[in-house]
């Protein structure tokens, strides 16, 4: 609540290394990394009752991306609801479930849209997002070359990345995203910040972000 953006931080750092841990029951219902998302949106939801009791200036206007974010929620989320149950279908937990996908990258997307304010905290995120994506794609190499019981460790607290699959698996990587195409989604954007930052930002780091970008060339092989 007093470092809003350090949530944003948190979630790029953390939540590609969670994401595929499997759901659970009873009060397990939400994913390890959805328990995160509640605890950094509870806390920018702090600051923002606390900026509007002090009535604290937020400069922040409303644009086509925030509309258009509010519509898919909408068309996305609840009108399938509404529509289902009018029909009279019988609505399960996975239903719902998957109905609320939408949802959640509404909560994203207000986190970082309201606790980014400046070029810096954007610089750091990218970094971060970079940092997490290196330790995946380790992984993931590590899986299909089935070393150090990273396969066998992924099979136990991941879920299966594929239908009908039990057991340690190494034919594709899926690493902690628990998702050959998710990893590859996940490598690709990484790859594609990497040679931004090599190519428009001057006092990047040349090398290092070579070395991270092979890193991401081979997730993506992995996947």
């Amino acid at each position: 609540a007093a470092r809003p953006h350090w949530g944003a931080y948190l979630w790029l750092l953390l939540c590609p290394l969670i994401v595929g841990i499997a759901r659970g029951e009873g009060l397990m219902v939400l994913r390890p990394n959805e328990m995160v998302l509640l605890v950094i949106a509870s806390g920018l939801a702090i600051r923002l009752l606390w900026d509007f009791v002090q009535r604290t200036p937020t400069n922040l206007s409303i644009n086509s991306v925030d509309v258009a974010i509010v519509l898919l929620v909408v068309f996305g989320s609840v009108f399938p609801l509404l529509l289902s149950y009018g029909r009279g279908v019988n609505l399960v937990r996975d239903d719902v479930l998957y109905a609320i996908v939408f949802v959640k990258y509404f909560v994203l997307y207000g986190i970082f849209r309201l606790s980014l304010k400046t070029p810096e905290q954007v610089a750091t995120c990218l970094k971060l997002a970079l940092l997490a994506g290196c330790i995946v794609a380790i992984v993931a190499a590590f899986q299909v070359l089935d070393l150090l019981s990273v396969p066998q460790f992924l099979a136990v607290y991941y879920d299966s990345p594929f239908e009908g699959s039990s057991g340690p698996n190494t034919l594709r990587g899926s690493s902690t995203i628990a998702s050959s195409f998710g990893l590859a989604d996940m490598m690709s954007m990484c790859l594609a910040i990497a040679i931004a930052m090599v190519t428009l930002i001057k006092s990047a780091n040349r090398l290092l972000l070579v070395g991270a970008g092979l890193l991401f060339l081979g997730g993506c092989i992995s996947a």
